[in-house]
């Protein structure tokens, strides 16, 4: 249970104009996304019966340890991803300054 506590405990998320990178607690658990390969993403609101920690969906896979707010992430192949955040408009921001640098690159 303590190290169930110590991986969904907290989530840090990092944008670069290479990747967007989701990790959870000490490290443990990462997720990498591509910036060239998103194709769209919006703010949403998760539904409080998607739980906490990492879920499959059949819309796609969900990352989230506290609230209900997050962006929803579209990939070019088609695959979907939800980061929860507190500060949904700072994310969506930080990706626009970041898909317009790997643009330019």
């Amino acid at each position: 249970m303590l190290i169930a506590l110590g991986i969904f405990a907290s989530m840090t998320v990092k944008i670069s104009a290479q990747k967007m990178k989701i990790q959870l607690g000490l490290g443990a658990i990462r997720k990498h996304i591509p910036i060239k390969d998103i194709e769209t993403y919006r703010v949403v609101t998760h539904p409080w019966y998607f739980g906490w920690g990492i879920r499959y969906t059949p819309r796609g896979w969900i990352f989230r340890v506290s609230g209900n707010s997050g962006i929803e992430i579209q990939m070019k192949g088609g695959k979907l991803y939800q980061v929860g955040t507190d500060e949904p408009q700072e994310l969506v921001e930080a990706l626009n300054q970041a898909l317009k640098v790997s643009h330019e690159e």
